[in-house]
C-alpha cells in the first residue's frame, strides 16, 4: 500500500517515537529523547515529515534547520524496502538546503543499512567522530568556479544594482554601498559575479534588512554569520551578483577595501592575482569555498606586505 507523505505535527509525537523505539540499528540508546524534545525539534529548531499507513505512522524525518543538522530518519521495520526512506530523505534535504545552509551534516552508526543508505544517496563521507559514528555531508548543488576576461560592463551593473538598493537599505547603512571583488578591478578577470559590500552598523540590528532583500531575489545563507550577512542572487547555482552585509570599519571591511585598492594601484600583484585564480579555478571548479580559501595565503600575504 502506498504511503502518504506529509508534514509531521505535534499529535504524531507518540508515533514517532513507536517507530523510533521500533528500529534495530541507531537505536539511540545513548539518553532518552523525550516528547518535548521531539516537539522542539518539529515546531521551534526545524520540521518533520511522516509517512502513513492506513493512519498510522510507519516513517519519520526531522531537520533542525538551526545547524543543517539531519536529526532523525527512521523507517518502522514492518514498511522497511517500500522507499518510504529515500522519499523522506529527498523531502527533507529539499527544505534543509532552502533554509539557506550551504551544506547539511549527519552522524550514523558505521558498518549499518543505514550508512550505506547515505552513501548511495550521495553524501560524503567525513571520517569518524569522537562518539564513534561516522559523520556525512552533504552540499548544495552550487554554480561551479570559472574565470572570464574583464567584462568593462561590471561597473555599470554594479551601479545600477546599487542604486536599486540604496532606498531599501538606507534605514541600516553606515556609508556608502562599495563594489568590491574582482569585478571591482578594471582589467582583471574574475568570476563574472558582480561583489557588493553594504556597510551597516552592526549585524544584529541589520537583520530585519534580509527579509526585504529576498523580495529583491536575492538568497541568504549563513556563510561567515559572525562576521557578515551573506546574499547571492539569484540562486546559489547560478548567481549573477554577491551582496554582504559588513559592519563599517571591522577587519572584514577593511581588509576587503584595502585589497580592492591593492589591485587597482598595482599591475604586478593583479597580474599574479589573475594567474593564481586561473589555477584554483582548474583545482577547485566544484567547491567555491575552497576555491576561496585557497586565494587566503595570497590576500593576506598581499596586505601584510602593504602594511594593512
Amino acid at each position: 500500500m502506498q504511503g502518504e507523505l506529509r508534514v509531521a505535527r505535534r499529535e504524531d509525537v507518540a508515533e514517532i517515537q513507536r517507530v523510533r523505539h521500533a528500529v534495530r540499528e541507531n537505536r539511540l540508546t545513548s539518553r532518552v529523547i523525550g516528547d518535548d524534545e521531539v516537539v522542539e525539534h518539529l515546531e521551534r529548531r526545524g520540521r518533520g515529515w511522516v509517512v502513513t499507513v492506513q493512519g498510522a505512522v510507519a516513517a519519520f524525518a526531522i531537520g533542525d534547520a538551526t545547524n543543517g543538522n539531519i536529526w532523525a530518519l527512521f523507517v518502522d521495520p514492518a514498511h522497511e524496502a517500500r522507499g518510504y526512506g529515500r522519499r523522506l530523505h529527498d523531502e527533507m534535504v529539499g527544505w534543509m538546503l532552502a533554509q539557506g545552509h550551504a551544506s547539511l551534516w549527519l552522524t550514523t552508526a558505521p558498518g549499518t543499512r543505514a550508512e550505506g543508505f547515505y552513501r548511495k544517496a550521495g553524501w560524503r563521507d567525513c571520517g569518524l567522530v569522537a562518539s564513534g559514528e561516522r559523520r556525512f555531508e552533504m552540499r548544495r548543488p552550487d554554480m561551479p568556479v570559472e574565470i572570464a576576461p574583464y567584462d568593462p560592463g561590471w561597473p555599470r551593473a554594479f551601479a545600477k544594482e546599487r542604486d536599486m538598493l540604496l532606498p531599501v537599505l538606507e534605514p541600516w547603512l553606515a556609508g556608502g554601498i562599495e563594489h568590491v571583488g574582482s569585478t571591482a578591478v578594471p582589467g582583471l578577470a574574475a568570476k563574472p559575479v558582480i561583489d557588493i559590500m553594504a556597510p551597516v552598523r552592526d549585524l544584529e540590528s541589520s537583520r530585519p534588512a534580509l527579509a526585504l532583500l529576498e523580495a529583491l531575489g536575492y538568497c541568504y545563507a549563513p556563510f561567515r554569520a559572525d562576521v557578515m550577512h551573506w546574499l547571492c542572487k539569484p540562486r546559489p547555482e547560478r548567481r549573477t551578483h554577491h551582496l554582504h552585509l559588513v559592519p563599517m570599519g571591522s577587519r572584514l571591511w577593511r581588509e576587503r577595501i584595502a585589497f580592492r585598492d591593492l589591485l587597482v594601484s598595482n599591475a604586478a600583484l593583479a597580474l599574479d592575482y589573475a594567474a593564481l585564480k586561473q589555477r584554483l579555478a582548474a583545482e577547485h571548479r566544484g567547491d567555491r569555498e575552497r576555491y576561496t580559501e585557497a586565494k587566503g595565503p595570497f590576500i593576506e600575504g598581499a596586505l601584510r606586505a602593504a602594511g594593512g
